[in-house]
């Protein structure tokens, strides 16, 4: 995983959306986290983890990310809601059209001025040491997997075979086992 193209993407001086359906894991949660608003499905499963690019306590606030990422479990789309990191949710057949309909409304707007409101919430992430805090979070996970079994790796087995994550497949079975 590379910083640099997340942060690019993250800087795009334009409101920036991202539509969420399906799982929402690793790469894709740190390319929707690069993203200025969020759509997803109500079926959508996010999974918010420890991951290179670590943008969970900057998404969702310090305490709620040590809560979820503790329990490393599966949440859906309207959980995402209530804990801040998606803005809307949707059923999956009007997802597209509803973010479509609210990127209309936004590039109604004037152009200069969404780009000013984007710099100065950036702006203010960046005062509170927003990129620092990504670039030591992304140094820290580079010795980390340089340094511990963070894969179930089938490949080498059988190279048909997807690769298993260590975090997902332990997401999965606490879903399975979830208290009621």
């Amino acid at each position: 995983m590379d910083l640099e193209p997340l942060m690019r993407l993250r800087n795009i001086p334009k409101p920036t959306v991202a539509v969420v359906q399906g799982a929402c894991i690793y790469a894709a949660w740190m390319l929707a986290a690069s993203m200025d608003v969020i759509f997803a499905a109500e079926d959508a499963q996010f999974l918010p983890t420890n991951f290179s690019v670590f943008t969970v306590p900057w998404d969702i606030g310090a305490r709620q990310a040590k809560y979820l990422i503790y329990d490393n479990r599966f949440i859906d789309g309207r959980r995402a809601k209530e804990i801040g990191f998606v803005q809307e949710v949707h059923p999956a057949g009007e997802i597209e059209a509803a973010a479509m309909a609210y990127a209309v409304r936004v590039a109604k707007n004037d152009p200069f001025q969404l780009r000013m409101m984007k710099h100065s919430v950036h702006q203010m992430q960046e005062v509170q040491g927003f990129t620092a805090h990504i670039q030591s979070s992304f140094a820290d996970r580079m010795v980390r997997g340089a340094n511990t079994d963070v894969a179930i790796s089938q490949a080498q087995e059988d190279p048909s075979k997807r690769r298993l994550y260590l975090s997902v497949e332990r997401a999965r079975a606490n879903r399975e086992t979830a208290p009621e």
